[in-house]
């Protein structure tokens, strides 16, 4: 260990490697989620199947696929391998990218066989692969990089190149799902675009995401230099329901994952149906490139307000942004307006939600003792997907009784005022309930104290 003795976790260096290799970790998810968001449309839409019933087998589906993340955080947890706990798991998402082009080239089966077809390949892609993928998250970035700012550093430009690859994304992708609209071919097509874009940066992200030793960590003074103990069931329960932050923010994931879901699906059907318009998709996606240049002024504004406030701050700006729109209409001017402020409602929890999980972990450890990692992620990603299959049933079930119908070129008035409420309305109440939670989340704080004492 005399190699090591000099370590500290103030002297560690920002790694410009591993933010390459967080950014293309994080892309590569992205990639995955909003390809999958057009799930419902496909299905409806190309396939045509009924939205209620599609809504119900994604429903079930993610519900089934939030329970595997529990198993995901223990097995993640007890790996220990010589390229490091979360690292190995990484190579998983090639098979989630797999999936994802069989999900997207459904055969040509009876409706019954198509919903057969899709529950397998989702559950496949979603509940097992990327959830193993996703868990990886928060372990992988405090275990290879340890000094809070690096990570707040690591974070700020992950956030940049998020906000420019779904910007990009969300650009072409309309363009790119209109043309395949009705056309099953031109679905696997882009599937499998998607595809090969995804499993190339999985691989890049393997390759440059490289945890600390464990000797290293015991220098850094992560861990104890001894036969780790094994924390039983009883403590993990602790750790998590006697931690009144990591239950906050567990609520306000669980809403925020919610109204994303029914955002991003119900996004389509907004431009195409109630505007008429599904180009203005991605002309109003341009918005994005507005808050780019802000994002390296970050790290600066959270050290200075804090993460919680900088959150509180977003959720209103992107609630004004939401109701905005339902004023400016088809108005491009105005739509791009209003989208660079609806961009807001999730952009501080995505910007900052992996920092604040980690300081929950640190809660954890300095209040009762107790040291848990994945478990928190795949709790939190649990709950998360709870709340994404319950939007998938219920954006499925408000379509099908407002009158939605795939095959019919006009909607019914009580469809259009539905996908407006949703898309539009919805949002805002989710995040007054998000407000709330996070107004009372103050870990930041209860940590500093917490050091302070000991």
């Amino acid at each position: 260990m005399s190699d090591y003795k000099n370590y500290s976790i103030e002297s560690e260096k920002f790694s410009v490697k591993k933010t390459i290799g967080y950014c293309s970790y994080k892309t590569a998810g992205i990639a995955n989620s909003l390809l999958i968001s057009y799930l419902t449309y496909y299905a409806t839409d190309s396939l045509f199947l009924s939205a209620a019933a599609i809504g119900m087998v994604l429903a079930f589906s993610r519900i089934f696929d939030g329970f595997t993340d529990i198993v995901a955080g223990f097995i993640i947890d007890k790996t220990d391998t010589k390229i490091g706990c979360a690292r190995p798991w990484l190579l998983v998402g090639v098979a989630a990218y797999i999936m994802m082009i069989a999900m997207f080239s459904t055969p040509n089966l009876p409706n019954t066989g198509k919903l057969i077809w899709i529950f397998i390949t989702y559950n496949l892609n979603s509940s097992v692969f990327a959830t193993i993928y996703n868990v990886c998250e928060a372990k992988l970035l405090k275990r290879s990089v340890l000094k809070a700012e690096n990570r707040v550093k690591v974070l700020t430009y992950t956030g940049i190149c998020m906000s420019i690859s779904p910007l990009a994304i969300s650009i072409i992708l309309p363009l790119l799902v209109a043309k395949a609209s009705g056309n099953a071919k031109q679905w696997s097509l882009l599937a499998i675009g998607f595809g090969v874009i995804g499993i190339v940066l999985t691989i890049i992200a393997f390759a440059l995401c490289k945890e600390y030793t464990k000797e290293e960590l015991v220098a850094f003074g992560i861990l104890k230099n001894e036969e780790k103990p094994k924390i039983t069931l009883k403590e993990m329960s602790i750790g998590v329901v006697k931690n009144k932050y990591f239950l906050l923010y567990l609520f306000s994931s669980f809403v925020n994952s919610f109204s994303m879901g029914i955002s991003q699906a119900c996004g389509i059907y907004y431009f195409s149906r109630n505007l008429n318009d599904i180009t203005l998709m991605s002309k109003t996606a341009l918005s994005g490139i507005v808050i780019l240049p802000l994002m390296l002024f970050l790290p600066r504004l959270v050290q200075k307000v804090g993460g919680i406030s900088f959150i509180k701050g977003t959720l209103i700006l992107g609630s004004i942004g939401c109701l905005g729109r339902i004023v400016v209409g088809s108005n491009l001017a105005g739509l791009l307006v209003m989208s660079v402020l609806a961009n807001f409602i999730t952009a501080g929890i995505s910007f900052y939600g992996t920092e604040l999980v980690i300081q929950c972990m640190e809660y954890s450890n300095l209040k009762h003792g107790i040291n848990i990692e994945s478990v928190y992620n795949s709790i939190l990603n649990f709950l998360m997907k709870i709340g994404m299959g319950i939007s998938a049933m219920a954006l499925g079930t408000v379509l099908s009784r407002a009158g939605y119908d795939g095959a019919a070129a006009a909607q019914p008035g009580s469809a259009l005022s539905a996908i407006n409420f949703m898309y539009n309305i919805f949002p805002v109440i989710c995040a007054a309930l998000m407000f709330v939670a996070f107004h009372f989340c103050k870990v930041e704080k209860a940590n500093k104290e917490l050091k302070e004492i000991k």
